[in-house]
Formats: C-alpha cells, structure tokens, sequence
C-alpha cells in the first residue's frame, strides 16, 4: 500500500487516517513476515483432536534461509567508496556510524519487509549520524504527482515497550520539521505534542524498496513453505503411529 496526497493536505487528520489504514492493511502482512523469519510459522498452532495421536509440528525456515543467503552474499565483503575529491569527510561519518552493520540491518529489513528505512540526524555531539528504523513500524507518504516525491516519513512506537495498550510516539519528518504527536490505541486520537526543526533541506529518511510491489523477498514461497512443514509434520506423524502399533503388536 502506497500513501500519496497533495502536499497542502498533509496535516494531523491525514496523518491520523495514514495510520489507521496502515495499522489495518500493512501490519498484519509485515507482522507475519518477520513472524516466518523467526520460524514462527503456522504450523506450529496444528492440533490433533486425538491426544493420544503423534502430534508434530515442524519447521524447515527456508524464509530465514533466504534471507541470510541474500545477506550474507550481498553485504559479507565491505562496500567500498572510492572518489577522485577528497572523502576524507564521508569516510569518518561512515565509520562513526558503523556503516557495514547499518547497512546490513538495512538490506536485511528490506529482503524481510520488501522495503526500508534509514533516518539522519545529528547527534549530541553535533555529529552526523544514521540510523535503520524498524520497518514494521515506520511508512512513507508521497505526493500524488506522477513523480511521487517524497513528503514525509512517519514512524510510530509504543509509548511503553511492554504495554502497547497505553498508545504510541508518533514522529513524522517532513523537509523541515520532525513533528512529534501522541496517539490512541487504534489511532483514533493524534494530539500534537511540539515541533522540532531540521536543517536538510529535505525528508530526513532514505526510503529503500527491495522491488516494486515493495514485497519480502520470501512472499512467493509462502505456500510452498506451509506446504513443506505440514507434510514434513505429517509423514512424521504417520511414522510415529506407525512405529508406536508395531511396537504394541510386536510386544503381544
């Protein structure tokens, strides 16, 4: 899902209405994206009515697999800048920030979520930084034109990391201001809570897609994974019933 609007009407009550679709359409599939990632497959809520039957619940993470491939061939020699000016500059942002693992948090959050999101700032000591934000929680808006430039980037997180129930930060960055609101649960409220000005000249975050459809690397092999783990669970049934009665008629 792509958000677009003209930029005049980018204001709370479409922030608010970004947030609620994005909460009911796009969450549920990233969700389940990182949930298969983690081997956390739909396999593993599989019952058997009969208690006493083999009751397997295997999985073969071959989304991991995927993504850890991709990764480790992709990123597992260091990206290298070279330039006929004088990089002296770019070099010492880069190894302050820890470039080589950003940039594999970067790619790996895109083969996850088929896209991602790296925010600039400036820290505490006024120097340059950059930071890969949890896609799961962090979408973009355009404007409605044929070029579809980049109006802000919104990110959301829970107000308590254990108790989501008690709302959530939201912070939206535009080309000058990061705007910071509180929202409600279900984002049914968005109160303002101040304004904070950036000195880029542009929207702070650089918005990575892994492919158009901004899909997981892994999305077309989902019913093949599914597949995969309930015969692997199943076969492993049958195998064990069949074992076990063998045992029991063996023993007669």
């Amino acid at each position: 899902m792509k958000f677009l609007c003209e930029k005049e009407n980018l204001n709370t009550e479409t922030i608010k209405s970004f947030l609620q679709k994005f909460s009911q359409y796009e969450s549920p599939r990233l969700i389940k994206y990182k949930r298969y990632y983690d081997g956390k497959h739909d396999i593993l809520n599989k019952m058997n009515e009969d208690e006493s039957k083999p009751c397997n619940k295997i999985v073969n993470n071959f989304c991991s697999q995927i993504v850890d491939n991709y990764l480790g061939y992709l990123v597992g020699k260091d990206v290298t800048y070279t330039s006929t000016q004088d990089i002296t500059a770019i070099s010492e942002v880069l190894a302050y920030n820890d470039s080589r693992t950003a940039d594999s948090e970067l790619l790996r959050q895109a083969l996850i979520y088929g896209r991602a999101f790296e925010v600039c700032y400036v820290d505490e000591e006024a120097k340059q930084r950059f930071k890969v934000l949890d896609a799961a929680e962090t979408f973009a808006i355009y404007d409605n034109t044929l070029d579809e430039n980049l109006l802000a980037a919104v990110r959301f997180y829970p107000v308590d990391a254990f108790d989501s129930g008690k709302g959530f930060y939201v912070d939206v960055y535009t080309d000058v201001n990061i705007d910071h609101y509180k929202a409600g649960n279900g984002f049914t409220t968005l109160q303002a809570l101040d304004s904070e000005p950036h000195y880029y000249g542009q929207v702070p975050v650089t918005v990575f897609s892994l492919n158009q459809e901004e899909v997981s690397i892994f999305e077309k092999i989902l019913t093949l994974q599914d597949t995969y783990n309930t015969i692997l669970s199943t076969a492993t049934d049958d195998y064990e019933a069949f074992s076990n009665y063998y045992m029991v008629i063996k023993s007669q």
